[in-house]
């Protein structure tokens, strides 16, 4: 259960993508030592300036497809605004490291129940 509702941090290489993403861990399988996990992505990106936010137009239309479930940026403690994919990916326990960037490693209850499926 130490692992099961919280957020970590997964290399792009374990979870099949070009970049690290941070993850909800869904169901944890202590016999096989596997994870079952949805990705946290991002819905805006700093400009190459890095002085405002740019909308990713990809990621917001699959959030008004359904297929990403938005969050407050308050939830992940991003500094950014996020949403959880609803594609499941299964990885081993061992890929799981700690977020540096916030201080929050769970999400609420309330979108626990959302995101559940």
């Amino acid at each position: 259960m130490k692992y099961v509702e919280k957020v970590f941090n997964v290399s792009g290489n374990d979870l099949g993508i070009s970049s690290s993403h941070d993850v909800v861990v869904l169901n944890h399988n202590r016999k096989n030592k596997k994870c079952r996990v949805k990705t946290i992505t991002s819905l805006e990106h700093y400009d190459r300036s890095r002085r405002c936010y740019r909308y990713d137009y990809d990621a917001l239309k699959r959030a008004k497809n359904g297929d990403i479930f938005p969050l407050n940026k308050n939830v992940l403690g991003n500094e950014h605004w996020s949403g959880i994919d609803s594609r499941d990916i299964n990885i081993c326990e061992s890929t799981l490291k700690e977020r540096k960037h916030s201080r929050i490693d769970s999400l609420p209850y309330k979108y626990l129940k959302i995101i559940y499926k």
